[in-house]
């Protein structure tokens, strides 16, 4: 059921609320469909801001957030991200794409995050640009968003699917049911590890990733871990995220910053996966410098059937 639709011409209609002085109507020939999108600047939170205000959404288990995109003098590292809540403020990230992304500049995408909305009565959608200067843009069009009606329960259990605490771990081979993934991810054998002796530390634009799991007879994975960080700074995180599409294409679930202790993540976000056939599930760096690094222990996948 589509609950909100936006193309932009009627112009500013009451129902989007633009942020500040890096946010605009923009009339143009070059829009996806139409003559008018919405074009976000530089990364001054909610001054580089779109916000689709209130919507109920107490009849849906979930919502989906399609739109289209297009980005003007992206470079590595500059993004925007799809934030949800209810209430306006505690934003939860449904997803955020990161140049070099598999995606170009002056190229209109698609793109689609899931939202569950379970126990929501409202919700707030925003979307926000955080790239390096405002020169750099992106540009939204066609907003589509549709409820998914709960379906009646049939009965189910959690159990566990997967597990890593990388204690049968070799430096140079598979990590548990982890493999290296990109950059300078490294087994750790030390006084860093939340239990036993080993942990992964995973370093600026490194991560680490799952071969490609088969969840068709699941409905939704839930990741539990243990992370510390070391030398993170403001604007470092590390982020949770999978692929259903053999890692062409990631979507984030959450992302976290600074933490000097230990800290345990359990149950917070459930992956929703119904007809969907094979997964793979990364955990990825985003930091400024190679000494700022996330440390990552005992991650248990749980499914549900």
């Amino acid at each position: 059921v589509d609950i909100y639709q936006n193309g932009f011409e009627s112009g500013k209609d009451g129902s989007y609320s633009l942020g500040g002085d890096y946010a605009h109507l923009r009339r143009t020939r070059k829009a996806h469909g139409g003559k008018a999108v919405i074009s976000l600047q530089y990364n001054k939170g909610d001054e580089s801001s779109v916000t689709v205000n209130s919507l109920p959404v107490s009849s849906y288990a979930a919502v989906i957030i399609n739109f289209w995109f297009k980005t003007s003098g992206f470079a590595n590292g500059d993004s925007f991200v799809v934030e949800y809540s209810s209430n306006n403020k505690n934003w939860k990230t449904a997803g955020m794409r990161i140049m070099p992304d598999r995606f170009d500049n002056s190229k209109w995408y698609e793109q689609s995050y899931d939202v569950d909305t379970n126990d929501m009565d409202t919700l707030v959608v925003r979307f926000r640009c955080d790239a390096k200067s405002n020169r750099e843009k992106v540009e939204l069009d066609d907003f589509v968003f549709s409820g998914i009606v709960a379906p009646v329960s049939s009965g189910g259990s959690w159990s566990q699917f997967a597990f890593s605490d990388f204690e049968d771990a070799v430096a140079n081979g598979k990590w548990g049911i982890f493999n290296k993934g990109e950059g300078a991810s490294q087994l750790y054998d030390g006084r860093h590890a939340y239990s036993g002796e080993k942990a992964v530390i995973i370093r600026k634009d490194s991560s680490v990733v799952t071969d490609s799991m088969d969840v068709s007879i699941y409905e939704k994975l839930v990741v539990d871990f243990a992370y510390k960080t070391l030398k993170f700074g403001g604007n470092d995180s590390f982020f949770l995220e999978y692929s259903t599409d053999e890692g062409k294409s990631w979507i984030v679930v959450q992302n976290w910053d600074k933490a000097e202790d230990w800290e345990e993540i359990s149950g917070e976000h459930e992956i929703e996966i119904k007809n969907i056939d094979s997964i793979q599930v990364r955990f990825r760096c985003n930091s400024n410098k190679n000494r700022e690094v996330v440390f990552l222990d005992d991650v248990e996948i749980s499914a549900w059937n």
